[in-house]
């Protein structure tokens, strides 16, 4: 019985289990592939590997460009949530224009009818990923104002203790 090779993506894992950063010479070489012409190839083998410790470890993998990978810090997997939030709304956003700026003269009625009730799904989809932008916008200057205050407090209670220790003091 053979058994079957090692899944790249597992090599890779393997590799993030002993450290946070993974250079591209450091796949390559645990891949057998090389760093440059290879690139493609351990991009896509770090792609998958990154599914699995988001699920596995909760934990998220960042590009270093020209280096290699490295494990995000937690407090950093909002920024990386956000990154991918506004890939979207791009896409939406050049999705709406494939769609609303082709000539409809020229196509059968059916294909017609498609262009654009597609058009109206997406420009529907792109205002309302613009409005909830709005609400996220709102709910975190509020949660930051909150955060401000809280700190204030934190302060003026270390102050007032201070002042509460010296008078009792003396």
């Amino acid at each position: 019985m053979t058994t079957r090779p090692t899944a790249r993506w597992r090599i890779l894992y393997d590799l993030f289990q002993k450290s946070d950063v993974v250079t591209y010479d450091q796949a390559a070489d645990a891949l057998g592939l090389h760093p440059d012409k290879d690139r493609k190839a351990i991009q896509k083998a770090m792609a998958r590997t990154g599914e699995e410790l988001e699920t596995a470890n909760k934990r998220a993998l960042r590009p270093v460009p020209g280096v290699g990978y490295r494990i995000a810090a937690p407090n950093e997997h909002v920024m990386l949530a956000r990154e991918y939030q506004d890939k979207s709304k791009h896409a939406i956003e050049r999705g709406v224009n494939k769609v609303v700026n082709v000539n409809l003269n020229g196509m059968d009625p059916a294909a017609r009818s498609l262009t654009l009730a597609v058009a109206q799904v997406l420009t529907r989809q792109n205002d309302m990923m613009a409005r909830f932008d709005l609400r996220q916008q709102k709910s975190e200057a509020q949660i930051r104002e909150i955060v401000e205050r809280q700190d204030r407090s934190d302060a003026e209670t270390a102050e007032l203790k201070e002042r509460l220790a010296r008078l009792e003091a003396g």
